[in-house]
């Protein structure tokens, strides 16, 4: 159970703000973040997200582009959301650190997962047990195409 989750009955909220103000509670200190939701409420049509939160609870990120609605992340659980957003933002910050920390022949998700995985133990060892889980079956279906280099003789 996540430390910050504080009634997991407790209906979920369904303003804009309450979400924010749960984001930035539970990215304080945390390095990946920046500490403000980076989800807007209104589509741009560009290939973000945009949060949508329903009179009933219902909260849905949705991925729209030139006119299209690409994706829609739907739940009742504030604790889901916020999964799926700090699991995006750790994904995208790990992408630029095994940016700055390549090595030439080694699979690029090598560092990206470890490091994915490394942020959000930062907040929930939950979420990251989780995550792992999802990337183990990710490498499952598509196995690395390299080697470590730290395991190469």
């Amino acid at each position: 159970m996540i430390k910050w989750l504080r009634n997991k009955s407790a209906k979920c909220p369904t303003s804009y703000e309450a979400v924010q103000a749960e984001y930035h509670r539970i990215s304080q200190g945390w390095e990946g973040s920046s500490r403000r939701l980076p989800i807007g409420t209104s589509r741009t049509d560009d290939g973000s997200y945009h949060l949508e939160c329903a009179s009933d609870g219902k909260l849905s990120l949705v991925v729209t582009e030139r006119g299209n609605e690409y994706e829609r992340y739907e739940t009742y659980s504030l604790e889901e959301l916020m999964y799926r957003v700090f699991k995006d933002q750790a994904f995208a910050y790990a992408t630029k650190y095994e940016l700055a920390h390549r090595h030439p022949t080694d699979d690029a998700r090598i560092i990206i997962f470890a490091k994915q995985i490394e942020l959000l133990a930062q907040l929930s060892e939950d979420w990251a047990r989780r995550c792992q889980s999802e990337q183990e079956k990710i490498l499952k279906k598509h196995p690395l195409t390299a080697i470590p280099s730290e395991l190469r003789r």
